[in-house]
């Protein structure tokens, strides 16, 4: 007998789902080992009804709540202080976009005092999980990110100060970060088993949604201030979407490498591409990279991404509306080539205008929102979204970037 089909894992998803277990990374790891139990039941010979009722009897009474809830409680005494500097940076942010809103002095400096959080609140959560799980792998990896992204905040407050150096500081932030998690993602894909438990990957899988809230959050602050002043302040608060948004969907999709029931030759492309994408849309945040050279590197890595959503969905997925998403990928991707072409000047003025502000962006805004709303619960979907929702509201065209 071979290994389960994409219905049959379904079905033990949802078994696991209505027996109280939600949490993510727990649900996939304890859906990994019942998919082991009943293939080994049906090489034994039995059938999969008969195999999945041998599981089910061999496992306890909420024994899967009772699981999750031990996780949960553990997680939320590990993280109660990294709580307190995120709500920490949160009001330092609010408070730098009212004092910039209504002029008052001294915005600046307190967006640095929250850069300087953002810095603390990751390196400690990083941190705390090194001192935890002592024997996991990959203590090196996570210092050297750590130290990329407190070089890249750094570049950040030098570019707010107007103080020598940011140039250097953002060029060798963003090139470590691509040679880093390049040579990162390369690893997990030849040995995936190994890179499965280390602690930047247990870290994304954790706090992935606590991310992407903050992602929003500083997304929500970008968009007030690009919609009441269009100044330089909103273009630091949407490189910091982008940086860590690019970095957080990049290091998710190397979750795949591990998964057995995905053809190598599609975790080839996933390698090739994600590299890809990353690599064009992080180059752009550094100054030597002319305006047009911006505008097709960042929107082509958006198409390149969606693209290999749609076929992850159209060829590996196991979600049942893999066949939604995967045509919904295509649609944002057609979208995100149109506004390419807008705004690559191929185009005459007349017809950028009326192809990229009467039709493409009231159809694409909608679409994302829509979509977003729609399907919020499918992480890597949801992780794209977020991305391309900051994408239409920025502009690559800013002088101070």
């Amino acid at each position: 007998m071979g290994p389960l089909t994409s219905e049959q894992v379904l079905e033990l998803r949802d078994y696991l789902e209505t027996h109280g277990l939600t949490f993510e990374s727990l649900q996939e790891e304890m859906l990994d080992h019942i998919c082991s139990d009943v293939e080994n039941y049906m090489m034994k010979g039995l059938s999969f009804e008969h195999a999945i009722k041998k599981v089910k009897s061999e496992i306890p009474k909420n024994q899967f709540k009772k699981i999750q809830t031990e996780t949960m409680e553990a997680i939320n005494k590990r993280i109660r202080p990294t709580n307190f500097l995120a709500y920490t940076t949160l009001i330092l942010l609010v408070m730098a976009t009212i004092f910039k809103l209504l002029h008052w002095p001294g915005a600046g400096k307190i967006l640095i005092g929250a850069f300087i959080f953002i810095a603390i609140t990751m390196i400690s959560a990083f941190f705390t999980n090194i001192l935890i799980k002592e024997k996991e792998r990959g203590k090196m990896i996570l210092i050297a990110f750590s130290i990329t992204i407190i070089m890249f905040l750094t570049s950040l407050c030098f570019q707010l100060l107007h103080l020598p150096g940011t140039i250097f500081l953002r060029q060798g932030s963003v090139i470590s970060s691509i040679l880093l998690l390049s040579g990162y993602a390369i690893y997990s894909y030849f040995n995936p088993q190994k890179t499965a438990n280390h602690i930047l990957m247990e870290y994304v899988r954790k706090e992935g949604f606590n991310i992407e809230k903050s992602l929003i959050v500083l997304s929500i602050f970008g968009v007030g201030l690009k919609l009441w002043q269009n100044d330089f302040l909103y273009v630091v608060f949407f490189m910091l979407v982008f940086s860590i948004g690019s970095s957080f969907y990049f290091i998710r999709s190397w979750q795949y490498y591990a998964n057995k029931r995905v053809r190598s030759e599609d975790k080839f492309g996933l390698l090739l591409i994600s590299i890809l994408a990353y690599t064009m849309f992080m180059l752009p945040t550094i100054r030597a990279i002319g305006e047009p050279t911006r505008i097709v590197m960042v929107w082509s890595s958006i198409a390149i991404m969606l693209l290999g959503i749609s076929i992850h969905y159209f060829k590996n997925s196991q979600d049942s509306y893999r066949l939604i998403l995967g045509f919904f990928s295509l649609m944002i991707m057609a979208l995100v080539f149109l506004n390419l072409v807008a705004k690559s000047n191929l185009l005459n003025p007349g017809t950028t205008h009326y192809v990229l502000d009467l039709v493409y962006s009231p159809i694409s805004f909608i679409s994302l929102i829509i979509l977003f709303g729609v399907f919020f619960k499918r992480p890597a979907f949801r992780a794209v979204l977020l991305i391309t929702l900051g994408m239409w509201f920025f502009s690559w065209q800013m002088p101070g970037i």
